[in-house]
């Protein structure tokens, strides 16, 4: 069983993740899990604070209904929530406020595919977690949506995560984490492949990525060191394409 690791996040998210779970098994939505970098950090990584939960169920998921059923069980565990823009089928946004502490929680809700590399891992606040290889073929997924420097700190982190003996993986290690994770993330999306993400992360090239960052790091982080990560996925992405070129 998971346990949140120190700093992440508050004892007013573990709060928040207890109630969704909660009310997920009262209306039976057994797939509602906690994805994104919250769940990668908090559970694997412990690299930097994160604001938001996103939850994701599977496509038959009411993304809007299940905010709907929230909002009084919120209310009883002294919460406010505010709806965010429009509320669909597929996607919902709200803004959690705790009435005591003044702490506020973004909540995106929402309906993906049921696709897993590996089974969700139970926690200690009763919600499912993505795997982490969900979890880091997701993040690289997100870099090919978006650019976010969250996104790139939590690559960074990802391929130099310690080993349980506390060492940082050498560069073969590195290299072998790089290509599991452009692999997984195609197997995840056939619509994606190796050049269309190389050109994704391409974006990170000679950009500041820590400085940027608005919340606290958990562990240091230079430029320099993110750059060489940009640069060997980059190079992983090269070699993964290139049997597939004309």
């Amino acid at each position: 069983m998971l346990t949140p690791l120190p700093g992440v996040v508050t004892p007013v998210h573990a709060a928040l993740m207890r109630i969704v779970a909660e009310t997920a098994r009262r209306h039976d939505i057994h797939s509602l899990h906690l994805e994104g970098g919250t769940a990668l950090s908090a559970y694997f990584l412990g690299h930097r604070e994160s604001e938001d939960l996103d939850f994701f169920g599977d496509p038959d998921f009411h993304a809007a209904g299940f905010v709907g059923v929230l909002s009084p069980v919120l209310a009883d565990s002294g919460f406010s929530l505010e709806v965010v823009g429009s509320p669909s089928a597929w996607h919902a946004r709200a803004l959690a406020r705790h009435s005591d502490s003044g702490i506020a929680v973004k909540l995106d809700f929402g309906a993906s595919s049921s696709f897993r590399l590996a089974p969700r891992e139970v926690t200690t606040e009763t919600i499912e977690v993505a795997s982490y290889r969900d979890l880091c073929a997701g993040k690289l997924h997100a870099i090919c949506d978006r650019f976010e420097v969250r996104d790139f700190l939590d690559l960074h982190a990802i391929l130099t995560r310690p080993d349980p003996s506390g060492a940082i993986p050498h560069e073969g290690e590195f290299r072998d984490r790089a290509r599991a994770v452009i692999r997984d993330l195609m197997e995840s999306d056939p619509g994606l492949d190796a050049a269309t993400i190389g050109t994704a992360v391409a974006q990170g090239k000679g950009r500041s990525i820590a400085a940027p960052f608005p919340l606290r790091l958990l562990r240091p982080f230079d430029e320099a060191s993110i750059q060489q990560t940009i640069t060997l996925v980059l190079d992983e992405c090269v070699e993964l394409a290139a049997p597939h070129l004309p």
